[in-house]
């Protein structure tokens, strides 16, 4: 689980147990407040929108603070064909996102140079993205996603390494067509898009150098709270939300 969405899923499940209504948006917002102001992280929103909303959506970001969630709105038979061309393998590393943010968000405050660029460039391929998908051209998303991951590495030197390199290389050296590292970068885990007559080479290759397949399927609905029930246990009344009231006044033991 990404350590960014510890406070969303934390803020969603205390807001179900108490009963207040939060918006997919109020919550993106005070998981974000808590990550960025509380905890002092040096995090965007893109995380805590993607795991409110769920879903295919394209997200923008203004320079305001304000964001405003689009949903892509696919036919159903290419989100499947999507989804079963899209491949996530575990590197066997681990990531420390907070050092690789830090070290973005410096490279990005003098709004110029070999960062911004990238990163500009990176924002060029969203739109181009969505136009893509929703035209139904995978194989081109597919393309514009390895351009993405050139240009996200272009941001800054810890993103990558030798390790998730050589996979990557790979992976494409296989067939796949695009891909990226999810999260900040460093580790974790390889995204890629690669047609389904290649996969059985990329999955090959990529476990000979210690990658591990990852099953997954899109969420469209969110965050949620699967089991909204303080107690459960095995008897009859499993399942059920218990209201405690005092039978004994309440034992003095001062003296």
């Amino acid at each position: 689980m990404r350590s960014f969405i510890q406070p969303l899923n934390v803020v969603k499940t205390l807001t179900t147990y108490l009963g207040i209504p939060l918006s997919k948006y109020e919550l993106a917002e005070r998981a974000f407040h808590i990550t960025r102001n509380v905890l002092g992280k040096p995090v965007g929103k893109q995380d805590e929108y993607a795991a409110s909303f769920g879903g295919l959506n394209f997200i923008r970001f203004a320079e305001n603070g304000s964001v405003s969630v689009e949903p892509l709105d696919l036919e159903p038979d290419l989100v499947r064909e999507l989804e079963s061309q899209l491949m996530l393998f575990f590197t066997g590393a681990a990531h420390h996102s907070w050092t690789i943010l830090k070290e973005q968000e410096q490279s990005t405050r003098a709004k110029a140079g070999a960062a911004i660029e990238s990163l500009h460039e990176i924002r060029e391929g969203a739109d181009l993205m969505r136009a893509t998908l929703k035209a139904g051209n995978l194989d081109r998303f597919g393309e514009l996603l390895h351009k993405g991951w050139e240009a996200k590495k272009r941001v800054s030197k810890k993103i990558s390494n030798t390790r998730i390199d050589e996979m990557y290389e790979a992976a494409r050296g296989e067939g796949a067509l695009g891909g990226k590292i999810t999260g900040a970068g460093g580790g974790g885990f390889l995204l890629l898009y690669c047609p389904q007559p290649a996969q059985p080479a990329v999955r090959t290759r990529l476990a000979a150098l210690g990658a591990r397949d990852m099953d997954f399927e899109f969420d469209f609905q969110g965050a949620q709270v699967v089991v909204d029930d303080p107690f459960i246990d095995a008897d009859e009344r499993g399942g059920m939300k218990w209201t405690f009231e005092p039978i004994a006044a309440a034992v003095n033991f001062s003296r």
